[in-house]
């Protein structure tokens, strides 16, 4: 019904805009090296990047508004995020992995000021991939985090936990 319509339109929309060169493109600068993975959460653009680091970007301004340093001991490959929908827990998390062999789960904290203090909070690190190859890929539903590695392994976590199903 409306859902589909309203769909369609704002498709049209934007055929129809860059079809016409009625569009823009903006560039968000601040990683030294490659940009390996971005992820929309709430108002806020995450990008995570070769430098192994997760920036927090205002979508409305553009404005590069945290960095959090060394999230991961080597390049970031993958973030996602999940604000909680249908889940249990509270609050808003995000889950990165990395060239590390890691897995990490963040609470995010989006309403304080950012120039006080991190408004990431590491909660878990997950380790079950074999050692010294990269964990490639993540995601996430309600109760388990998916994660797949260079090791040819695709593994189930449960959320709560941190154990490893396999």
């Amino acid at each position: 019904g409306n859902i589909a319509y309203a769909d369609y339109r704002r498709w049209h929309q934007v055929e129809k805009n860059w079809r016409t060169g009625t569009y823009s493109v903006n560039s968000l600068e601040g990683h030294s090296g490659s940009v390996c993975s971005c992820e929309l959460m709430a108002g806020m653009l995450m990008s995570a990047g070769e430098d192994g680091t997760i920036k927090w970007w205002d979508v409305i301004s553009q404005n590069l508004v945290w960095t959090e340093l060394q999230a991961h001991r080597g390049p970031i490959w993958d973030v996602k995020a999940d604000v909680g929908a249908g889940s249990h827990r509270k609050g808003e998390h995000l889950f990165t992995v990395s060239s590390d062999s890691t897995i990490k789960v963040w609470d995010c904290c989006r309403n304080q000021r950012f120039e006080e203090a991190s408004p990431m909070k590491c909660l878990q690190v997950l380790r079950g991939h074999r050692p010294g190859s990269e964990v490639w890929c993540v995601d996430v539903d309600a109760s388990n985090i998916f994660s797949g590695g260079r090791d040819g392994l695709v593994k189930v976590w449960d959320r709560e936990t941190g154990a490893n199903y396999q």
